[in-house]
C-alpha cells in the first residue's frame, strides 16, 4: 500500500502508488477548546527480563519487581507473564474502578534501510527477515515494514498487521538496486578510490591525506546531510507510534552511519609511519547529539533497535575502519534496550537470539492520572534479583488534543483507523459501505457510499469531518485514495448518508472509507468488496450492483446541500429523494417492498424489449426463489444511457443474509446481463 505525505523531516508511504497526496488538513477555528476529563487509567508496561548472558528469564513474580515513575515508587496492580513454552499466567486482581487490563501482543518492524547499505547486504537483509518470519512469529503477533532511502525518506510500506501473507509479498518484492541512494553510491566510490591509493601507501607518507581528499568536501556534506535526514526521519517517526501500547521491537537492517561522519577519524597504522588523521578527526558534533536525541525519542517511545550489520565489505584493513558502521548501530541499540549483531551472515542464530529476547515478556500495570497535555513522564523498571537486566520503555507521553498532532502523527492515526483488524489508538465504530457502478468507458466511474449511522457516532460528530475512501486491489496495494471534508454534521434523529466519486480499471477491488473528526480525532470506518467486469463485446452492459432503495425517512445526503459543487447522487441513480433512500447492508421487517435501479448502457446492434426477472438466493438452506416485479420504470440519461427501476416484492424474510439477482435479458443480439445485490434482514 501506498500514500505518501511529504513533511519537512520524513515521507510516510503505503504501499502501491507512486504518487498520491493527501491534503494537508487546514487549521480550524473552534469557539470552545476541546475538555478532556482528568481519569484514572492503567499504564502497562511491557518488559524483557535477561541474565548476564543475555538469555531470557522466565520464572519471576510481580513480587520481584518494582516501578518507578517520576521518582516515586509504584503500586503494581497487573501482572502477567509471557512465554513462548510456558504460555501466559493469570493476571493479578485488578484494584477496584480500575479497567481490565488490554491484551499486549508482540509488535515488530522489519527496517530495511537502502541509503547506508549496499546490495549484497539488501538481499541478505531479505533472506534474514523471511526467516525470522517463517522461523519465529507466532499467532498474534503483528507485523509492519519500514524502508528509508535517501529520495523517499522514510516508508511505512505496510501498517502493523497479522495478515502474514502480505508481510511476505512486500518483503519479496523489494529489490535492491532501485533502493540505493546517493549515500551508498558516495561509500561505493571511496572504497575504490581507497584501493587506488593504498598501493601508493608504501611510497609516500602523506598517501593516507590524499585517499581522505578523494572524498570531495561536497561529497561529505552530502553525506552528513542524509545522515542528518536519516535521524530525523526516524524522530518523526517515533513521535508517531509513541501512543502504540506495548513495546515496538523494530529489526534493523543497515551498515551504519561511516564512524568518520560521526565520531571522527581513527589512527592509521602502517609499517612505515604512525600519524593521526587531519581531515575530519573530531566528527560532525552537530550529528552525533541528533543521533543521540534519536535514540531517546525511540526509547520514550518504547521501540527498542535490534539493529542488524549488513555490511559484507572486507573489514580486514584498517584503513575501511573509518567507513564501517558498527558504532552507529551499537550505539541505536544500546540506547533503546535492544541489542546489536555484528554479521548478518549469520541471520539464523540472530534470528534465534531476539526471538529469545522478545519471546518471553513480562506485563505490568499500574494506575497513573491520565492528562491530555502531551507530558512526559519517566519510567524505571527495577528487577530485585540479582544478575537481572530489564529491557524497557525508560518513559511515556500523556496523550495530547488531536489538533496538536503533527502531520506525520495524523498520518499514522489514519493509517491505524484504515488499515487495522483492531485500531491501536482509538476504538473506532465501523458502518456500512456500498460500492455501484453508474458509468462505463475506459475506465469504470463508481459511487461509494456510506450510510453514516448519526446516533452511533456521535463522538465523531460536530465541527469538519474528513471523508477518506481508500481503494485496495487484489494485490493489497492503493489503487486510489481520495479525500474530502463535510461541512455539515445532522441531528442525531436523521439518517445519513455520504459518498466520494472514483473510477478503476477492471478488476477485484476493497474499498475502505474513514469518517474522523479533525478537532477530536474520533474516528469510524466501514469497507466493500466490488468486482468490476470487462466490457460486454454483445454491445449491451450493465453494471453488477444494482441501487437498492427503500420507504423514505428524514435523511440527509451530506455533501449534496444547496450550494455544494458534488454531483447528486440522484443525477446517477435517478429516483425520487423524497420517497426512497438507499439500502447499504440491511433491511427491515417494514421493508417488504424495495426498488432497484439498474442502469444500462446500450451501443449500436441492441433490438427489442429488455426482460427482467428478480431471484433472491437463500444462502441457508441455499434456495433461489423468484421475486414479483410490480412495476418497471424507464429513464434516459443526458449521458445517452438507460436506467431502469424495478419494483420488487420480498416480503417477510427470517433474519439472515440474502443475495438478489436481477437479470436482463436481451433478444437481439442474445444476451443475458447479471446484477447482483446483496443484504440482510433483521
Amino acid at each position: 500500500m501506498k500514500a505518501i505525505l511529504k513533511t519537512k523531516t520524513c515521507i510516510f508511504v503505503l504501499i502501491a502508488l507512486n504518487i498520491i497526496s493527501v491534503e494537508q488538513v487546514r487549521p480550524q477555528d473552534v469557539s470552545q477548546p476541546l475538555q478532556h476529563d482528568v481519569s484514572v487509567t492503567l499504564k502497562l508496561l511491557q518488559v524483557y527480563v535477561t541474565d548476564k548472558q543475555g538469555k531470557a528469564v522466565k520464572d519471576l513474580g510481580k513480587e520481584d519487581f518494582e516501578i518507578w515513575g517520576d521518582g516515586k515508587i509504584q503500586k503494581i496492580t497487573e501482572f502477567e507473564a509471557h512465554a513462548l513454552t510456558l504460555g501466559v499466567r493469570g493476571a493479578e486482581t485488578e484494584a477496584p474502578g480500575l479497567p481490565s487490563a488490554p491484551a499486549v501482543n508482540r509488535k515488530y518492524f522489519f527496517f530495511f534501510d537502502f541509503a547506508f547499505n549496499e546490495a549484497a547486504g539488501i538481499l541478505a537483509s531479505k533472506k534474514a527477515a523471511l526467516d525470522f518470519l517463517d522461523t519465529r512469529i507466532r499467532p498474534g503477533d503483528e507485523i509492519g515494514i519500514l524502508s528509508y532511502d535517501v529520495y523517499k525518506g522514510l516508508v511505512l510500506n505496510e501498517y502493523l498487521t497479522m495478515d502474514y501473507s502480505k508481510i511476505r509479498d512486500v518483503i519479496q518484492g523489494i529489490g535492491a538496486k532501485k533502493y540505493l541512494g546517493r549515500a551508498a553510491d558516495i561509500e561505493s566510490d571511496y572504497l575504490k578510490s581507497l584501493g587506488e591509493v593504498t598501493s601508493a601507501l608504501d611510497k609516500e607518507d602523506r598517501g593516507l591525506e590524499r585517499a581522505m581528499k578523494n572524498l570531495k568536501d561536497q561529497e561529505k556534506r552530502i553525506y552528513e546531510s542524509q545522515s542528518a535526514d536519516f535521524t530525523n526521519a526516524i524522530v518523526a517517526f517515533s513521535k508517531a507510534v509513541r501512543y502504540i501500547s506495548g513495546n515496538k521491537s523494530i529489526i534493523l537492517f543497515s551498515s551504519g552511519i561511516a564512524k568518520y561522519v560521526m565520531y571522527g577519524s581513527e589512527k592509521f597504522i602502517s609499517e612505515k609511519f604512525l600519524r593521526p588523521y587531519t581531515t575530519g578527526e573530531y566528527g560532525n558534533a552537530n550529528l552525533r547529539s541528533a543521533y543521540i536525541d534519536m535514540c531517546k525519542s525511540l526509547a520514550a517511545s518504547n521501540c527498542s533497535i535490534y539493529s542488524i550489520n549488513t555490511s559484507t565489505s572486507g573489514s580486514k584493513r584498517f584503513i575501511e575502519r573509518d567507513l564501517a558502521g558498527d558504532a552507529s548501530l551499537k550505539q541505536l541499540a544500546q540506547e533503546t534496550g535492544g541489542k546489536y549483531f555484528d554479521n548478518i551472515k549469520g541471520y539464523e542464530k540472530i534470528n534465534e537470539e531476539i526471538q529469545n529476547i522478545t519471546g518471553s515478556y513480562y506485563v505490568l500495570g499500574y494506575p497513573i492520572t491520565e492528562k491530555w497535555d502531551g507530558e512526559h513522564h519517566t519510567i524505571k523498571v527495577k528487577v530485585k534479583r540479582k544478575g537481572c537486566e530489564v529491557h524497557g520503555q525508560t518513559g511515556y507521553f500523556n496523550q495530547k488534543p488531536f489538533t496538536e498532532y503533527s502531520e506525520d502523527e495524523k498520518v499514522l492515526h489514519l493509517i491505524d483507523l484504515a488499515l487495522s483488524e483492531k485500531p491501536h489508538l482509538q476504538e473506532a465504530v465501523d458502518f456500512p459501505v456500498n460500492v455501484m457502478p453508474y458509468a462505463e468507458g475506459e475506465k469504470t466511474d463508481l459511487a461509494v457510499l456510506a450510510e453514516i449511522p448519526v446516533g452511533k457516532l456521535a463522538k465523531v460528530g460536530g465541527g469538519i469531518i474528513e471523508f477518506v475512501t481508500i481503494v485496495f486491489n487484489d494485490k493489497n496495494d492503493i489503487a486510489l485514495l481520495q479525500r474530502k471534508e463535510l461541512s455539515r454534521w445532522p441531528a442525531s434523529s436523521m439518517q445519513a448518508f455520504a459518498k466520494s466519486l472514483i473510477s478503476l480499471l477492471p478488476g477485484r477491488y476493497e474499498c475502505r472509507v474513514v469518517l474522523r473528526n479533525m478537532t477530536t480525532g474520533q474516528g469510524a470506518r466501514g469497507s466493500s468488496q466490488i468486482t468490476i467486469p470487462e466490457k460486454f463485446k454483445a454491445g449491451i452492459r450493465s453494471p453488477v450492483y444494482p441501487l437498492l432503495l427503500k420507504a423514505r425517512k428524514e435523511v440527509i445526503f451530506l455533501g449534496e446541500e444547496e450550494g455544494q459543487k458534488e454531483t447528486p447522487l440522484t443525477d446517477l441513480y435517478p429516483f425520487d429523494i423524497k420517497k426512497y433512500i438507499p439500502v447499504i447492508g440491511k433491511l427491515s421487517r417494514m421493508d417488504a417492498k424495495i426498488r432497484a435501479v439498474v442502469p444500462v448502457s446500450v451501443e449500436e446492434g441492441w433490438k427489442g424489449d429488455l426482460v427482467f426477472s428478480a431471484f433472491l438466493i437463500n444462502p441457508a438452506p441455499e434456495e433461489k426463489e423468484e421475486l414479483p416485479i410490480l412495476g418497471l420504470n424507464h429513464e434516459k440519461t443526458q449521458s445517452g444511457g438507460h436506467v431502469f427501476s424495478l419494483d420488487i416484492e420480498i416480503g417477510s424474510l427470517g433474519s439472515g443474509d440474502y443475495s438478489m439477482l436481477i437479470y436482463v435479458d436481451v433478444p437481439e443480439p442474445g444476451v443475458r446481463l447479471t446484477a447482483h445485490a446483496a443484504f440482510s434482514f433483521e
